[in-house]
């Protein structure tokens, strides 16, 4: 999923939260999950305008995350919903499906994966990453301006599902 050249962005290393910042967040949301069990985790990120729920691995034959998740219908219709109170409130579309599929590349580690698996993970059973859209006018897609976030984003006016 990943590469194996230690100076790039996208390097993998060896073994699961190896590095100091995964370490960092694993221990935080580890300690609130246990705390008291944490219901929804949504990783924000900019450029596509998606909404995708687990799984963004691959879909080898007999891998891991072959399969759907158990409760994809319950995840996609959610995220379908998700859409429409977008669209309704700011007329964009978001485009709902796993992020394997809609984004056209499986890509491993990823926090609503690690979010909701069961077994391997923190078993949270709603996991999601949301691409929000990209700031057009800075010419710039992956700057996202606080100002179009507070006033056009979903979370400042969505009105309610």
């Amino acid at each position: 999923m990943g590469t194996t050249v230690e100076c790039m962005i996208t390097y993998a290393d060896t073994t699961p939260i190896s590095q100091p910042e995964t370490k960092a967040w694993d221990s935080w949301i580890r300690e609130l999950h246990d705390e008291k069990p944490i219901s929804a985790q949504i990783s924000v990120h900019t450029y596509s305008q998606l909404l995708m729920p687990p799984w963004a691995t691959g879909r080898e034959e007999g891998g891991l995350f072959a399969s759907d998740p158990p409760n994809y219908s319950e995840l996609e219709a959610l995220s379908l919903r998700m859409g429409d109170a977008i669209f309704r409130t700011h007329g964009k579309t978001y485009e709902v499906g796993q992020s394997r599929d809609v984004v056209g590349y499986a890509a491993g580690g990823t926090t609503e994966d690690y979010a909701y698996h069961p077994e391997n993970g923190l078993d949270i059973p709603y996991a999601w990453v949301y691409e929000l859209r990209f700031d057009v006018l800075s010419g710039r897609p992956f700057l996202f301006s606080s100002s179009l976030f507070l006033n056009e984003s979903f979370c400042s006016k969505t009105k309610p599902l």
